[in-house]
């Protein structure tokens, strides 16, 4: 879905994608193939990832740097992309803030995190997360970063039930277990997975759950043009 949001900057001249957050690179390899008139950049905080993904995909740059402080000039990208990204993050509200920062007036965010923080379990503290996230919660942060919304919702709705299930089982577990022994025990799920699903499938399987997806527009001051954005912006609301 990060890919179909990204098409909306197909119109633009020469624009410019960020994927932040990229891990392996997977999806800036879709953003590559399915907006072939976009270039793409991959961005991690994690050193080794960059250069493995910057190793595996040699048609795309690939930059490292903690997005709370991104080097990257003011409003120098049409369109950016977080999957995962901001339940990492301890101030997601500065990370937030930079993401509207660099992106040009018009431009897109596609922003995906695990939803509900009633099921805040220990995946989510293994795979340090600092919280989950309630879709109203985002939707207010985004706003204040200065984000006009265009589309929020959520992901595996109908799986959600189950999910649950599952979430409200780790909880009890992990209750009786050290550190050490959720590690151990969510390796070992994910060994399963992996085993099951494949590597990219299981990779991202503690994320696959009803999570928010929203989409954002970089917000028009009262005294910019909205000229240069595309038509679908044009029915949001002007932002301050």
């Amino acid at each position: 879905m990060a890919v179909e949001s990204m098409k909306l900057i197909r119109t633009r001249i020469n624009p410019i994608i960020l994927d932040v957050g990229c891990s392996s690179g997977f999806l800036v390899e879709d953003l590559l193939r399915e907006v072939p008139q976009a270039a793409v950049i991959g961005s991690d905080y994690l050193p080794d990832l960059v250069l493995s993904a910057a190793r595996r995909i040699r048609s795309a740059p690939f930059l490292q740097f903690d997005l709370r402080k991104c080097p990257l000039p003011d409003e120098c990208l049409d369109g950016v992309t977080a999957l995962n990204v901001l339940e990492h993050i301890d101030d997601d509200q500065k990370a937030l803030q930079e993401i509207h920062r660099i992106l040009r007036q018009g431009g897109f965010a596609h922003i995906e995190v695990p939803a509900d923080p009633s099921s805040f379990d220990l995946y989510d503290e293994v795979l340090m997360h600092f919280r989950r996230y309630r879709l109203s919660d985002l939707a207010l942060k985004a706003r204040k970063a200065g984000f006009a919304k265009l589309k929020a919702t959520h992901l595996g709705f109908f799986l959600y039930p189950l999910f649950k299930f599952v979430k409200q089982r780790n909880q009890k577990v992990g209750r009786n277990l050290t550190y050490d022994q959720k590690k151990e025990l969510v390796a070992r799920q994910i060994g399963k997975t992996v085993g099951i699903l494949g590597e990219y499938i299981g990779r991202i399987y503690e994320e696959v759950r009803e999570r928010p997806r929203f989409i954002v527009d970089r917000a028009f001051g009262l005294d910019q043009s909205r000229a240069a954005a595309p038509k679908r912006i044009r029915e949001i609301q002007r932002e301050t």
